[in-house]
């Protein structure tokens, strides 16, 4: 680093040249003189968004591609794997620079088997982390700013998979479904993420997904019973006791007013899978991007028509 300038090495048959980065434009803002670097400036400053939104859980991914990222991570900080310095202990204790910190709980092996037992996700650790970090491939004799081209551009490739990458976000609340003999109720909160395909709602706490549905799967109302909350309603179909019902969803929010304007420009049309396409991977049942319906508090009806018969 110079004065305020990030100088990079010479690529390619840029001979002596040298590429840079100013933070002094003709109006204050960053200013990058060499087409290489403004792909890397611009694949650094998605991937580094991204990763904030991995650590922060806002992107639920699965253990498996939490170690895969994470790994990606460490191979832009601490260089190519070096088995002498890489060990286990010493990711252990920047564990939470690299994965979900919601997911870095370093508990006892006890806690762990009833986390295994309950079905919910267990603490992750550095051995998959350091298996995954010892897996990144070297593409051999490489400039380093082409080396991180392609780093930063994988890290955000796998990001791309997530269905919520790129969406729009705000805070809300749901229902909690009744429970026990006192029948106690309230309010779990929850994000919810608008993209152009659909509408995600995420558990903030367990920081799953509770709700994945695209445009053509619901439908949807805004209202606002009062200045200080608004209420998004969600329409799809569902099943209680076998039977074939609409379920409705409603989301409380105070951001709602602003946010349901990506709602209106949904597409009015979008691409329905055939049937004999094989489900992607995100839609394995034991992944954290499965809807949870059964963790919802839904209004259930069947629509009958004029008649009284079941539609």
């Amino acid at each position: 680093m110079e004065g305020d300038k990030l100088m990079v090495p010479p690529s390619g048959d840029q001979g002596s040249q040298r590429s840079s980065v100013s933070s002094t434009g003709p109006r204050g803002e960053r200013t990058i003189t060499s087409i290489p670097q403004k792909y890397l400036f611009f694949e650094k400053e998605g991937a580094a968004e991204a990763k904030y939104n991995i650590l922060e859980g806002r992107y639920p991914c699965d253990l498996a591609d939490c170690d895969a990222l994470g790994a990606l991570v460490c191979r832009i900080n601490l260089g190519p794997y070096n088995p002498e310095q890489h060990t286990a202990s010493f990711l252990k204790e920047k564990l939470d620079c690299f994965l979900p910190s919601h997911l870095c709980h370093r508990g006892h092996k006890l806690f762990a088997s009833l986390w295994k037992r309950a079905g919910s996700r267990g603490p992750i650790s550095e051995e998959g982390l350091l298996r995954a970090f010892r897996e990144v491939p070297e593409a051999g004799a490489c400039e380093e700013h082409a080396t991180l081209l392609r780093l930063y551009h994988a890290y955000l490739q796998k990001c791309h998979e997530l269905p919520y990458y790129g969406c729009a976000f705000f805070f809300g609340e749901i229902d909690k479904p009744v429970q026990g003999l006192l029948h106690r109720t309230g309010r779990k909160a929850v994000t919810v993420a608008i993209s152009l395909e659909g509408v995600y709602i995420m558990d903030s706490k367990e920081k799953d997904v509770l709700l994945g549905l695209r445009f053509q799967e619901l439908s949807w109302d805004h209202t606002f019973p009062s200045e200080e909350e608004h209420i998004l309603w969600l329409e799809f179909d569902g099943e209680n006791e076998g039977q074939q019902v609409n379920k409705l969803l409603k989301v409380y929010s105070k951001q709602l007013n602003a946010s349901a304007r990506g709602l209106d420009s949904e597409p009015t049309t979008a691409a329905v899978p055939t049937s004999d396409q094989q489900p992607a991977k995100i839609q394995r049942q034991s992944s954290v991007l499965c809807s949870r319906i059964q963790r919802l508090a839904t209004i259930d009806y069947v629509e009958e028509d004029s008649f009284g018969h079941e539609l």
